[in-house]
C-alpha cells in the first residue's frame, strides 16, 4: 500500500511491414505520476519512469538469412519523493543475426552491444554493513549483464 496517487500518460506503437523482409517498430510511452496528497515528504512517485522507448529493425531475407537491432531506452526517474535524488536512466542495444534451413535455425545473440554499464534498476534507501551502528543512505541498483553472445540452434518437428 501507499499513498494515493494519479498517474496519467500516452502510449504509442508504430509498427511497420516493409517490402523485402523488412520490419521496424517503435514503441513509446511518456507518463506524469504523482502522489495527490500534501506530505512534506514531497509528490513525486519513486521508481515512476516518465519516458521509455524502444526502437527495433529486422530484416528476413528469401535465402534464409535474418537479422535485427534493437534498443531501449528508460529516462530518469526520482528515487524519492522529493526528486533529489534520480535514477540515470539506461539504455541496452542488442542485436541478433541466423540463418533458416529446412527444419533447422541457428541463431546468435548479442547482448548489450555497446558494453553499457547502465542500471536495469535502482532504489534509494539505507543499508548498514555487519559492525556498523548507522545505515547509509545510497542508491542501490542492478548493473546490466556484460555484453554475451547466445548460440541458439533449433530444430522444427512439422
Amino acid at each position: 500500500a501507499s499513498r494515493p496517487s494519479n498517474r496519467r500518460g500516452v502510449e504509442l506503437g508504430l509498427y511497420w511491414l516493409g517490402g523485402a523482409g523488412w520490419q521496424a517498430e517503435l514503441e513509446m510511452a511518456f507518463t506524469h505520476a504523482r502522489f495527490d496528497d500534501d506530505d512534506p515528504t514531497g509528490d513525486r512517485i519513486p521508481g515512476a519512469i516518465p519516458r521509455v522507448f524502444g526502437i527495433g529493425l529486422s530484416r528476413e531475407r528469401d535465402d534464409g538469412w535474418f537479422g535485427g537491432l534493437r534498443l531501449r531506452h528508460f529516462g530518469a526517474c526520482p528515487l524519492i519523493e522529493d526528486a533529489s535524488v534520480e535514477s540515470n536512466g539506461s539504455t541496452l542495444v542488442n542485436l541478433r543475426a541466423g540463418r533458416h534451413w529446412r527444419r533447422w535455425s541457428a541463431t546468435l545473440d548479442l547482448f548489450n552491444a555497446l558494453d553499457s554499464d547502465d542500471h536495469d534498476i535502482d532504489y534509494y534507501y539505507a543499508s548498514r554493513l555487519p559492525g556498523e551502528d548507522a545505515g547509509v543512505d545510497d542508491i542501490h541498483f542492478h548493473a546490466f549483464e556484460p555484453r554475451s553472445l547466445r548460440l541458439s540452434l533449433q530444430y522444427r518437428f512439422d
